[in-house]
């Protein structure tokens, strides 16, 4: 159960899940580059 949601109270309405959203987004973004990237380097090693 989400205590943090509790806490907001449905006065906020959907902006804690959008901020979620977006935050999730950003750091899915993020490793996935990482990912890429370290694939990348791992793959042309001289």
């Amino acid at each position: 159960m989400c205590v943090g949601g509790e806490l907001l109270g449905p006065s906020l309405g959907l902006a804690p899940s959008r901020l979620a959203q977006a935050l999730f987004k950003t750091v899915n973004h993020f490793i996935l580059q990482l990912e890429l990237f370290r694939g990348y380097a791992g793959r042309h090693k001289p």
